[in-house]
This record gives C-alpha cells, sequence and structure tokens, in this order.
C-alpha cells in the first residue's frame, strides 16, 4: 500500500499544473485526487482528469443552478452579473464585498484573506463562464455591449470598455481574423474560450505554467496590455498580445506608444510575462533605430534558440486602417482596425461614433444601471 501511494504522488506531481487546475489547491480536492489514483492505478492522467472534472462538476453545477435559482428580483440578478464581469473582465481583482456574502458557501469562489475573490478551481471557472456567456447572448448582453462603449467616451484611454467588446467577441465567436500587417497577409483562429486571470504573479484558478491554448486577463491596470492569447499547438507556442484602445485624435497618437514599455523596464516586462507563462527564463532585447525607437525586439531562451516569430503584437482601435497607420504605432506593432470587424461590431462602433444607437437601447432597457 506504501508504495501504491508513493506511485500515485510521482503520478501526480508529474502533472503537478494540471493537478493545481483542477484541485485549486483545495486539500480535500487534492486528496481526493490522491485517493483516485489509487482507486483507478490502471488509468491515465488523463483518464483520471476527465474522471475527476465529471464528478466534481455534477456536485458544483447542482449547487450553482441552486443559488441562481434562489435570486429574487432584478435588483439581484443584475448584482449577480455585476460580480460575474468583475469575475471575468475586471482590471483589478473583485473584491470579496462585490458577492454580499451570498456566493462564497456554494463551493465556486473563495475569498482570499477576506479581501478579494479566486475562483475554487477551474471547474468553476468554467460553470459560471458558461452562465456569463449565455447573458451576454442575449438582447440585455448586447445592451450592455453597447454601454460599455457608451462608458468608453468619458473613460477614454487605453482599453476604455472597447477592449471588453472586442475580447467578448473573441471568447463567444472564436473568429477568423483576416490581417494586412505591414509585412503580410494573415488569418488568426482564436480556438478557444479557456480564460484565466493573472495579477502579474499568480494565475486565477492557480496554475504552475500554461499547458493549453487559452486567453489571460491582466487583471492589475498593465500600462501595455489587456489580453493575451496563447496558441498551443505540436510545434509549441504562440503569443498574441493585445492592447484596445477606443482613443479619437489626438489621444490616438500617445496609446500605442505604451507598448514599448514591455522592454522599457529591468527586469524586462515581457520576460517576466514570458517566464511566468511558460515556467522558463528568456532574454528579451529591443532593437532601436538611429532615433533611438524601438523598432523591433528580440528574445532567445537560454540556449541561445530565437522565439521571436512566436510573439506578435496587437493594437486593438476602431479607427479605419488608414487613419491607425498614420499615427505613431511602433514598427513591430500589428493593428487590428475597422475593417477587420464583422458587420455587427462595425453597426456599433458605426452608431457610437454618431451617438444615435445609445439613446434607442436605454429606451428598450430603462433606467441605465452604472457599474463603476
Amino acid at each position: 500500500m506504501a508504495k501504491i501511494g508513493r506511485l500515485s504522488h510521482a503520478f501526480l506531481k508529474e502533472n503537478c499544473s494540471k493537478v493545481m487546475e483542477l484541485s485549486g489547491l483545495v486539500p480535500s480536492r487534492i486528496a481526493e485526487s490522491v485517493e483516485m489514483t489509487r482507486m483507478f492505478p490502471h488509468f491515465s492522467f488523463e483518464q483520471l482528469a476527465n474522471k475527476f472534472y465529471r464528478r466534481t462538476a455534477k456536485e458544483m453545477k447542482k449547487k450553482h443552478k441552486q443559488y441562481v435559482k434562489s435570486l429574487s428580483g432584478e435588483i439581484s440578478k443584475a448584482g449577480f452579473v455585476d460580480m460575474l464581469y468583475g469575475l471575468f473582465l475586471g482590471n483589478e481583482t473583485p473584491r470579496s464585498i462585490l458577492c454580499e456574502s451570498s456566493y462564497l458557501d456554494r463551493g465556486l469562489l473563495i475569498p482570499v484573506n477576506c479581501f478579494y475573490l479566486r475562483f475554487y478551481n477551474s471547474i468553476a471557472r468554467d460553470i459560471l463562464f458558461q452562465t456569463f456567456s449565455r447573458f451576454y447572448s442575449t438582447l440585455s448582453g448586447q445592451v450592455e455591449l453597447s454601454k460599455m462603449l457608451e462608458r468608453a467616451q468619458v473613460h477614454r484611454g487605453k482599453g476604455g470598455c472597447f477592449d471588453d467588446v472586442f475580447f467578448l467577441w473573441c471568447l463567444y465567436e472564436c473568429p477568423v481574423i483576416e490581417l494586412h500587417s505591414r509585412s503580410c497577409t494573415a488569418r488568426i483562429q482564436f480556438t478557444t474560450n479557456q480564460l484565466w486571470r493573472f495579477d502579474g504573479k499568480l494565475f486565477d484558478p492557480p496554475l504552475k505554467k500554461i499547458m493549453d491554448s487559452c486567453w489571460v486577463r491582466l487583471c492589475k491596470n498593465d500600462a501595455s496590455l489587456d489580453y493575451v492569447h496563447v496558441d498551443m499547438s505540436n510545434n509549441g507556442w504562440t503569443l498574441y498580445l493585445f492592447m484596445a484602445a477606443v482613443s479619437l485624435f489626438p489621444y490616438h497618437n500617445n496609446d500605442p506608444t505604451l507598448l514599448e514599455l514591455l522592454f522599457s523596464s529591468e527586469p524586462c516586462h515581457l520576460g517576466l510575462l514570458l517566464e511566468s507563462f511558460f515556467d522558463e527564463s528568456f532574454h528579451v532585447s529591443p532593437t532601436f533605430n538611429g532615433e533611438g525607437k524601438i523598432v523591433d525586439f528580440q528574445v532567445t531562451d537560454c540556449h541561445g534558440v530565437s522565439y521571436r516569430d512566436r510573439i506578435r503584437v496587437f493594437y486593438v482601435t476602431f479607427l479605419t486602417r488608414q487613419e491607425a497607420e498614420g499615427s505613431n504605432v511602433p514598427a513591430f506593432v500589428e493593428l487590428i482596425t475597422f475593417e477587420d470587424y464583422p458587420a455587427h461590431i462595425k453597426f456599433i462602433i458605426d452608431e457610437y461614433r454618431r451617438g444615435g444607437l445609445f439613446f434607442e437601447l436605454r429606451h428598450r432597457s430603462g433606467k441605465r444601471r452604472n457599474r463603476s
């Protein structure tokens, strides 16, 4: 029996990142995963992980449904949606007061140091994200997306809620974007709606390193980035770094230069990001032109192998390509502009610019809620 115990611990240690994700580092869940290796000694790790997921999800979904049904009135439901918004899209880690102590006993969220919330595990994240997705696929959700752009007019600058609209579109529709960058034409397919929060040091749900394709929301107010998409394939990883801005001129000329902050500190911000994501050290060095401006960068691992072709930096804007290319966008940055969006996103942007859509939406949806 002792030998079986040692083997099970070794088996789980080999797959520690996935164990962290599924258990959420909750002791009872870790003990359960160890017990499962003893109960099913001939299972592969993938089989054990799937069985653990199904068993745990069944219990947690039941509690979640009970809680959602217990919400009475539009105010309670709206508060719950706001809490989910903070969990998935908020720049700051949601404080536990957002829950008003009503969801902590349901096994999906955990208060940390009595100040903020994290997901119980990746299973809890998936259950809550499904609820979140269902809301934003409804008419009320589309109205809320439009209000995001309206709020962006007041809070101009990096992100400014347009980053949320762009991100939700990528998450729900997994679009193919055809890019016409300075150097080439390319098609990018976003194929996942897996989402992690990252506060600069730790992932939520807990994760040792990224093993699968996913999106990463940078929780703290990162000056240079809003989201990261990691595409994992048999050939390794590809990293897409996104900064989204709603700024019109003259502010637009300044916003893209914030991406140079990826290389301006010591240790380098991009290098720290890569190490956190892949549990491996990388050397990042910018390339300057004669005027001292950053025009490109190089990334190598400890063996001197270049990873530059695996990293792409994007500036997302609702300006047209002609408008965006006429600004101070650094040479290493690629553009996602008005022409790259589907018809329904273009419609929202056009109406936002004219100021006509939001009166109509407010009239249909009643009194406007304030998220701030």
